[in-house]
C-alpha cells in the first residue's frame, strides 16, 4: 500500500506537466494586457488544478503571478495575484480567463501618524461629512475625532489602507415616543474604521465606516419645538456644530420640578433632625379648675 502511494506522488508532477499549460511568457503576456497599468509581471508559484461543479475532470487552472503597476504621480503598486485559465474538455487548449488580485501594496508613500490621522478626518468632515458621518439628518453636534493608540493599518484588495479602530463622538438626535412627544439628543462614541488612499501623490483619510460599535453616554430629552429647531450637520457646516461645549438644547421637559410652599407656611422640618429636639407633649395639670361657660342675654333699651 505504501508503494502504490508513493508511487501515485511520483505521477503526479507527471500529470500536471502532461497538462500543456501555457508558457511563461505567455501567462505575462496575457495578465499585462487584461490590466493595462501593469508595467511588469513575473510567475511566482506553480499551476494549480480545480474542478468547478457539474464538471467531471479539472476544468480551471490558476498559477501565481507577482506585477507592478506603472508610476503615477510617483506612486507604484505591487500586486499579487492570480492568473486564472479554463477549459471546455479535457481535451481543450487552455483559455486565459482573468488576472485576481489578491494582494495590493504601495510603493513610494510615506505612512500617516495618529494626529494626520485625526487632522484629516476632522478636514474631511468640514469638506464633505457625509464621507465620515452619512447619518447628516440625524447628527446634531460633533464632539471629537480619536483613534487607538498603536493601531497600525491593514490593506484590502484595493491597495486602501485600513485603520482601525477609531471613534467619533457626536449628539444623535432620536424619538422615543411620536404621541406624546418623547424624544431629544443621545450623545454616542461610535467606533469606525479610517479608510486611507493616495490622493495627488500623498495618503488622505477619504472616507469612514462603522464597525457597528457605539457606545451610549448621555440623553438629554427636550420639547418637540425645541427638537425640531435643533440644527444638523444636514442644514449647518460643521464648524458651526461642533467644538467641546455641544448644542443649546433649552428646559428638559421631564426634569423634575421642587414641590413649592403655601405662602407664608413654614417649611416642615426634616425628621429625625438631631438639631431639633422632638416637641414635648403639655403635661396634664389635675388642679387646673374649669370656669363655667355662661351664655349672657343683654337687651338694649329701647
Amino acid at each position: 500500500m505504501k508503494t502504490i502511494i508513493i508511487s501515485l506522488g511520483l505521477l503526479l508532477p507527471l500529470a500536471i506537466s502532461a497538462q500543456n499549460f501555457p508558457t511563461n511568457a505567455q501567462v505575462v503576456k496575457a495578465v499585462m494586457a487584461y490590466n493595462e497599468n501593469i508595467e511588469t509581471a513575473q510567475v511566482t508559484g506553480s499551476w494549480r488544478l480545480e474542478r468547478e461543479e457539474g464538471y467531471n475532470f479539472s476544468n480551471m487552472a490558476k498559477v501565481v503571478v507577482s506585477a507592478t503597476t506603472h508610476k503615477q504621480n510617483g506612486i507604484s503598486k505591487k500586486l499579487t495575484g492570480l492568473a486564472i485559465y479554463v477549459r471546455g474538455s479535457g481535451s481543450d487548449a487552455w483559455n486565459f480567463s482573468r488576472y485576481f488580485v489578491t494582494s495590493t501594496e504601495f510603493v513610494g508613500l510615506a505612512s500617516l501618524s495618529s494626529e494626520q490621522l485625526v487632522t484629516q478626518t476632522y478636514q474631511e468632515l468640514a469638506a464633505t461629512p457625509i464621507h465620515i458621518l452619512p447619518n447628516l439628518n440625524y447628527v446634531a453636534w460633533v464632539y471629537e475625532v480619536s483613534i487607538a493608540e498603536g493601531v497600525q493599518p491593514t490593506q484590502d484588495l484595493t491597495g486602501d489602507f485600513l485603520y482601525s479602530p477609531a471613534f467619533i463622538e457626536y449628539e444623535d438626535k432620536f424619538i422615543a415616543y411620536e404621541f406624546p412627544f418623547e424624544g431629544g439628543i443621545r450623545r454616542v462614541r461610535l467606533e469606525v474604521t479610517l479608510y486611507v488612499r493616495p490622493v495627488d501623490g500623498a495618503l488622505r483619510v477619504v472616507r469612514a465606516v462603522s464597525n457597528g460599535q457605539e457606545t451610549k453616554i448621555k440623553e438629554t430629552y427636550m420639547t418637540q419645538s425645541a427638537w425640531e429647531a435643533l440644527p444638523t450637520l444636514a442644514q449647518k457646516p460643521y464648524v458651526e456644530i461642533s467644538g467641546p461645549n455641544g448644542p443649546e438644547t433649552g428646559p428638559d421637559p421631564n426634569a423634575k420640578l421642587a414641590t413649592p410652599t403655601r405662602q407664608g407656611a413654614a417649611p416642615a422640618a426634616p425628621a429625625n433632625n438631631p438639631q431639633q429636639p422632638a416637641q414635648q407633649p403639655e403635661q396634664s395639670n389635675d388642679n387646673k379648675i374649669t370656669i363655667p361657660k355662661v351664655r349672657l342675654n343683654i337687651r338694649k333699651n329701647g
